[in-house]
């Protein structure tokens, strides 16, 4: 009786290794979550603020879809209970890496950028707040930036996808420009 007494303590002190141990595994596929969160970017910033709010019941009972993903995905709903900061980790790894792999036409940054210049109210809103890209009701109050997208398949999957990193280009060219513009200052 002793002994199985000391199994059960000794499994319970080890068991929550193990669970974070095959969280770490291989065994999962994470491209699916990263999919998900290509068509649901608001869950997204939520869990990449917050990646236990994957396992947060009022949370889940708020978010339907990320009910039912992983209802239909036993696997990513696993890794997230075992440990939602790696699986999160995964999936965006999984994300930058698709990413890596698409070229961007120059001409298409340029125009974008040239659309940005022209629509310096835009440029501040988004510089704010990039999600913006994203917002119907934003979208719909400045129909140029709608047009602009629509006209631009390829950027606007991209900018839509991942807006941060595409204002964080924007901030890098621009402070760039500004260091060109700027004469140099005369040495005393």
């Amino acid at each position: 009786m002793r002994r199985l007494a000391t199994l059960v303590v000794l499994l319970a002190v080890l068991a929550p290794g193990a669970r974070c141990a095959r969280a770490a595994e291989p065994g999962w596929d994470a491209a699916p979550l990263a999919r998900f969160f290509d068509d649901h970017p608001w869950v997204a910033r939520d869990l990449q603020r917050d990646p236990t709010l994957a396992n947060d019941t009022p949370y889940l009972e708020a978010h339907r879809s990320l009910r039912e993903f992983l209802v239909g995905h036993p696997d990513v709903r696993r890794a997230l209970r075992d440990d939602p900061h790696a699986a999160l980790r995964r999936a965006h790894a999984v994300e930058r890496a698709a990413r890596a792999g698409r070229e961007f036409d120059p001409a298409e940054l340029a125009r974008l950028d040239r659309f940005l210049r022209d629509h310096p109210e835009v440029r501040r809103d988004l510089h704010g707040n990039p999600a913006l890209v994203n917002d119907r009701s934003y979208l719909a109050d400045h129909p140029s930036f709608r047009d602009f997208l629509r006209d631009h398949p390829t950027l606007r999957q991209e900018f839509q996808d991942n807006p941060w990193a595409f204002m964080r280009r924007d901030e890098r060219r621009t402070r760039g420009d500004e260091r060109r513009a700027t004469p140099p200052s005369p040495r005393p």
